[in-house]
Parts: structure tokens; sequence; C-alpha cells
């Protein structure tokens, strides 16, 4: 019988593994969909931060995203709250602080995210 949930995923080029935490059932040897997917968003806002800062020839150092969400049913429907915390590194003024942190809410995730949203529902293929 197999053990946890392990996939593996793949875009064709780059592949990584996919499970639940132990405490679900799972091995724990891989990133949970919701890890996924707070990893995605994550990924596009540092990587919208590093781009504004290299075009704009700013001394941005590194830079540190943190994110967790909180899913709770209200009335019926899924409500999931997204908390990000980004932490800037580098000798950056204010006003380039406040421009970086605003390009990271307008990066491509965030705003697919924020949008409407619809899924197909699954096909067997």
């Amino acid at each position: 019988m197999p053990i946890g949930y392990q996939t593996i995923l793949s875009n064709g080029t780059h592949g990584y593994l996919a499970d639940e935490p132990v405490a679900d059932n799972g091995t724990d040897l891989g990133f949970a969909p919701y890890d996924l997917l707070l990893s995605a968003l994550a990924a596009c806002k540092t990587m919208t931060i590093r781009y504004l800062a290299r075009q704009k020839g700013w001394p941005l150092d590194d830079v540190h995203a943190e994110l967790s969400l909180d899913t709770e049913r209200r009335d019926g429907q899924t409500v999931t709250d997204i908390q990000v915390k980004i932490r800037l590194e580098g000798d950056l003024t204010d006003d380039q602080r406040a421009q970086l942190m605003r390009a990271a809410d307008r990066c491509p995730v965030h705003r697919m995210l924020k949008g409407e949203l619809n899924i197909a529902e699954a096909v067997s293929y």
C-alpha cells in the first residue's frame, strides 16, 4: 500500500516533489499544495521587486518574503486570507522601499489571484 501522497510535478523541464505533512497522513517529503501556492506568489513578488530595483539601478542587496494563509468556511464558502511580509535589504531610501513594496502587490500572480479566477472542471485525458 502506498505511503503518503508524494507527487512528482514537472513543467517538462524542471521537476519537484509535492506531498502532505505527516499530520495529514503524508510523508512530508515535499511541498504541500498550499505551500506551492504561497511559493508561487512569493516568487513572483520577490522577482518583481528585483526586476524593478535592477531596472532603476537601486542598491537592493536581497529580498525575503514570508507568506502564510488562513482558510475558513463562512456562509458556505471558503474564505482565504494570505498574509505577506517582505524584508528588503540594501541602502534604499524610504521612497525606493515604498515603490518596491507597491510593485510587489502588482506582480502578475498577485493580480491573477485578486482578479476573477475561473477554474474549469477536471476532465479525463
